[in-house]
């Protein structure tokens, strides 16, 4: 598996790289998103989805990327030091990988990624991560 190193390409995905609208509302609906979900992007990026998905719903959403220049542009400042407001206070961005997600038993709804599962290098370990922080009954979804 080639890694990229997204620390280098963060400015120009950030540019480039645009939410689709049908799969926005896909997550939305099958999620059966509401305002009292929790909500966890894996592979945020830059924060395209997690931060339209908090807008449209008002779910407390969160999105982990591997990538701290990612994360500086999602969170939408210079740093990403806990507790710092930054353009999206209503998501909380964490770095954390697929493998090893950094919360609690039954945590989550829904827990989706978009374009991320070819980066995964361990996709066992993720999808038992993914069950592990789910609630009883909760949804996952990758999108390719």
């Amino acid at each position: 598996m080639i890694r990229q190193d997204y620390n280098s390409m963060a400015e120009a995905y950030g540019r480039n790289r645009k939410l689709h609208p049908d799969v926005l509302s896909t997550l939305i609906e099958r999620g059966r998103l509401e305002e009292r979900s929790k909500v966890l992007e894996v592979g945020c990026g830059t924060g395209n989805y997690i931060t339209a998905i908090a807008a449209a719903t008002g779910a407390r959403c969160t999105g982990i990327d591997p990538s701290r220049e990612m994360l500086r542009i999602a969170h939408g400042q210079e740093s990403t030091s806990p507790g710092e407001k930054g353009q999206h206070p209503e998501v909380a961005f964490q770095e954390a990988s697929a493998e090893a997600l950094p919360f609690p038993h039954g945590t989550f709804d829904l827990v989706y990624s978009v374009e991320v599962i070819h980066h995964i290098e361990d996709r066992d370990a993720a999808a038992g991560e993914t069950a592990r922080v789910l609630k009883s009954g909760g949804i996952a979804m990758v999108v390719t």
